[in-house]
C-alpha cells in the first residue's frame, strides 16, 4: 500500500467512530428536569435514585441530572400539605437507534440512551403515590 492512500484508509475507520455514540454526542450524558408543584407554591422536592441523583430543589424549579435507565424518586413537602411521593421513569432515547449497533454500548454506558421527561408535575391533590403527569 502506497503512503498517499493511508490517510484515506484511516478516514474511513475513524468517520463510522465519530458517528457512533449518537446520543452521548448529540445529547450529552446529563439533562435539566423542571419541577412544578401547580396550586402550591415553594413545595420542597427531593429527588433520589437515578444514577446517584441526591438533589432538592424549590418549586418551580430545575435540576440537573445524569442520564439514566434507573427510575429517580420525588418526595415533594409543602407547608399545610400531606407530603406526596411520584416517581420518573426514564425512556430510550430516540437518538440511540440512529447509531445502532456500533455506537450502542457507549450509549449504555455514559447514560446517554436514556432520557427523562423534561417538566414533571406533582401533584398536592392527594396524598402518598402520585401519577407521573409529564408536559
Amino acid at each position: 500500500m502506497s503512503k498517499s492512500r493511508r490517510p484515506a484508509m484511516l478516514a474511513l475507520p475513524l468517520a463510522c467512530l465519530c458517528l457512533d455514540a449518537c446520543s452521548t454526542i448529540v445529547t450529552g450524558t446529563g439533562q435539566q428536569i423542571a419541577i412544578s408543584t401547580p396550586g402550591v407554591s415553594a413545595a420542597t422536592c427531593t429527588l433520589t435514585g437515578g444514577d446517584g441523583v441526591n438533589a432538592t430543589v424549590q418549586t418551580p424549579g430545575s435540576v440537573s441530572v445524569s442520564k439514566s435507565k434507573k427510575d429517580i424518586h420525588v418526595a415533594c413537602n409543602a407547608p399545610g400539605r400531606a407530603p406526596v411521593t411520584q416517581t420518573i421513569a426514564s425512556t430510550y432515547s430516540d437518538w440511540s437507534i440512529v447509531e445502532y449497533p456500533l455506537g450502542y454500548p457507549i450509549d449504555a454506558v455514559t447514560g446517554a440512551m436514556w432520557v427523562y421527561p423534561k417538566q414533571v408535575t406533582v401533584s398536592f391533590a392527594g396524598s402518598g403515590d402520585q401519577a407521573l403527569s409529564r408536559q
